[in-house]
């Protein structure tokens, strides 16, 4: 990770770079992602599905997206020691951030009969899509 210091000599440009970034991307990019994010919230795992054919050509469907025990394993035997030290410590840093920032249910309840509060309430599971879309981002062979 490169670390920038205000106090640095190349501060002024390298920041005027970092700031200049949001228009590196067209128009046209936006109106094109737009109108994907508008069909998968109009047509939800459908259109993911034919996002992930079209980008990344993998055919899916509600039987195929949940990865397997086997694929998990499969998967986790093909990960470096190392890169799973780091996971691992990542992972422990994660848990004990979030630790701290748990909070539990509570209700308010005002004297008109508005009640409003919280229930935190943990997810079975959870599905994440991930894409590299910039060009140094490459996975490994």
């Amino acid at each position: 990770m490169k670390t920038i210091r205000t106090t640095d000599s190349g501060f002024a440009a390298f920041f005027r770079e970092i700031s200049q970034r949001r228009e590196m991307f067209d128009a046209g990019i936006w109106s094109s992602v737009s109108a994907i994010i508008d069909d998968v919230v109009r047509n939800g795992d459908g259109a993911l599905f034919k996002y992930t054919a079209r980008f990344d050509h993998q055919e899916l469907d509600a039987r195929t997206v949940e990865v397997t025990q086997e694929e998990w394993d499969k998967a986790a035997g093909e990960v470096s020691r190392n890169d799973k030290a780091i996971l691992t410590l990542a992972a422990k840093r994660i848990r004990a951030f979030h630790r701290k920032q748990k909070t539990g249910d509570y209700e308010i309840r005002e004297r008109n009969g508005l009640v409003v509060g919280q229930r935190v309430r943990p997810l079975d599971r959870v599905g994440i899509y991930a894409r590299a879309v910039w060009p140094f981002i490459r996975p490994r062979s």
